[in-house]
């Protein structure tokens, strides 16, 4: 008997859909976000200001609206000042790593015309994959592809392509994460991907014994394209989460993590894991063996840390944050430092002022080592956050001054630590304001 392919097709042309529908929404939401946004940053513009600054760097820019850190920093300027008008305008970029920032960086110039900009970018950075030639081709293939919206939104889900995937057999060495030999793609059949497809309505229809079963088969076929075994992985995953299947979920996550310590999907699992304070001991568990294979981990131990202090272990977890801090002071910076030296000499070149702002916690040292060898090094203006947002490292506080743990050591300031971070940085161009102010007095009066 001959299998009725219709079920199949209605299920597929549901799924597509209920894709594109998301795929306008989130569109329209980012027009509506974007075009406000540089509706209020042209109001500032044109309000005949004296003095405009301009604010980059990433979601801890562009979040929080009339209570983000550019906003406030704009009332306490002008708070603060008397006959000096100051307009901020805030060119924070959701989730961009420093280098989309400074791709975006000189069309902004030329929109804006700033007196001065601040910067606080690099929280996004992370280690590249290196691909094989067969991967960075069909890259370019799926170059459309990510330029949607619902790929920012499943890259959680989606995992990340990788080079190359080695089983891991307890007792035996384990694969050292970010240098897998490349291995090309193969065409997966048409039948793997119409059960993937029966595999993911079972599941957001609530069947995840179904889902299970189906995933789990597909994943038993060492044949097919590792891409694919990752995408029927990342569902397999969250279907372990709703049924609080964590043995499974932990080998699943070790697996990953094997391949790539900064893994978005895995390392997504475990932050909702430790957020909502479920699977303690498994979690823990997990990030320890990890960590007794890949003790220089940033990523790994990060994440452990920021576990810790989710689940209320605030003295275990403080080890874990204060080695990081140690492993970025000492560690490869070089993706950073060359987007802040082009960052630097853009400015100097139209005669702009830089402001170089730290993360709240993290070591100024860090930033500041990475323009360290110009010339007119001690001319810069440097902010240093981790002073003020001291109170923040009492457990019972964090979630005074931050919304979430997103970067291990830190998150996303609420609207009280954006205050404390645009006071820091006001104090800082109002110092340099003076100095300067001073100056040119003394220079007309001679």
């Amino acid at each position: 008997m001959s299998l009725d392919k219709r079920p199949i097709l209605q299920d597929i042309l549901s799924i597509l859909v209920f894709l594109l529908t998301l795929e306008i929404l989130l569109r329209l939401n980012g027009v509506f976000d974007l075009s406000y946004q540089s509706y209020l940053n042209h109001k500032r513009v044109s309000a005949g200001h004296v003095y405009t600054i301009m604010c980059i760097g990433d979601s801890n820019t562009y979040l929080g609206g009339e209570n983000s850190y550019p906003s406030q920093l704009e009332k306490i300027l002008n708070e603060r000042t008397g006959g000096l008008k100051f307009k901020v305008i805030n060119q924070g970029l959701p989730a961009a790593p420093s280098k989309v920032i400074m791709d975006s960086f000189e069309p902004w110039l030329g929109k804006y015309s700033p007196d001065m900009v601040v910067s606080m970018m690099g929280a996004n950075d992370r280690h590249p994959i290196v691909l094989s030639p067969n991967q960075k081709n069909f890259f370019k293939f799926l170059a459309p592809l990510r330029s949607l919206k619902i790929y920012k939104l499943f890259e959680g889900i989606v995992i990340k392509i990788k080079d190359h995937v080695r089983s891991w057999v307890p007792g035996q060495p384990a694969p050292k994460p970010n240098v897998p030999p490349p291995t090309p793609f193969k065409v997966v059949p048409k039948k793997y991907v119409q059960l993937l497809m029966l595999g993911l309505d079972a599941k957001n229809n609530g069947n995840c014994d179904a889902a299970e079963y189906i995933l789990t088969n597909l994943l038993g076929d060492p044949d097919l394209d590792i891409t694919f075994q990752q995408r029927v992985d990342s569902e397999l995953r969250q279907c372990y989460m709703q049924q609080k299947k964590y043995p499974e979920l932990m080998d699943t996550l070790r697996f990953n993590f094997n391949i790539w310590d900064y893994d978005v999907g895995s390392t997504d699992n475990v932050r909702e894991l430790c957020t909502t304070g479920q699977a303690k001991e498994e979690v823990i568990g997990l990030l320890t063996d990890l960590i007794a294979l890949y003790p220089k981990s940033v990523a790994l131990n990060g994440l452990l840390g920021a576990c810790y202090a989710e689940y209320g272990e605030s003295a275990l977890a403080a080890p874990y944050l204060q080695k990081i801090k140690q492993m970025r002071s000492l560690g490869d910076m070089a993706i950073l430092k060359q987007d802040y030296l082009k960052l630097h000499r853009i400015l100097k070149q139209h005669k702009i002022k830089g402001v170089y702002v730290q993360y709240p916690l993290r070591d100024v040292n860090d930033l500041k080592r990475l323009l360290s060898a110009e010339d007119d090094y001690d001319k810069m203006i440097f902010v240093d956050n981790e002073g003020p947002f001291q109170e923040a490292l009492k457990p019972d506080q964090y979630y005074t001054y931050f919304t979430d743990r997103n970067y291990d050591d830190m998150g996303h300031c609420t609207p009280l630590g954006n205050h404390i971070l645009a006071g820091n940085i006001a104090d800082a161009i109002l110092k340099y304001l003076r100095i300067n102010s001073i100056r040119d007095s003394s220079l007309s009066s001679e």
